[in-house]
């Protein structure tokens, strides 16, 4: 094998020089985007892929995420009723997310009613 380094002395097995560093596209993604200030954009993005299961689909008819900033979950709702509603299930959906995307997605909800 040409490529290989000569043995040590004493050693049976040849030196083999250290692969090159793989990086995944999705971790390079990751750190471009945390790079530029959207470190957050893919968890937000699985919280709005998993958001119907998580709520459930009454729920989210009436109520849509908006933004993830700091650990604070946006969310919308189409009117008063479902603001109130969405206060009691807050540690509910917090739950499930976390079981869904790990501890720390959102450590609270903040509601914003559309007009």
């Amino acid at each position: 094998m040409s490529g290989d380094l000569p043995p040590r002395p004493g050693s049976r097995r040849p030196l083999r020089p250290t692969p090159p560093l793989e990086r995944t596209l999705g971790s390079s993604l990751e750190e471009y985007l945390t790079s530029q200030g959207y470190g957050q954009a893919r968890l937000f993005a699985a919280i709005s892929g998993c958001w119907a299961e998580v709520v459930g689909a009454e729920v989210a008819a009436h109520v849509t995420p908006r933004a993830l900033r700091e650990g604070r979950l946006l969310v919308s709702v189409d009117h008063p009723a479902w603001g109130t509603e969405l206060a009691f299930l807050a540690e509910e959906i917090l739950s499930g997310l976390a079981e869904r995307l790990g501890e720390g997605v959102a450590e609270r909800l903040e509601i914003t009613v559309l007009s």
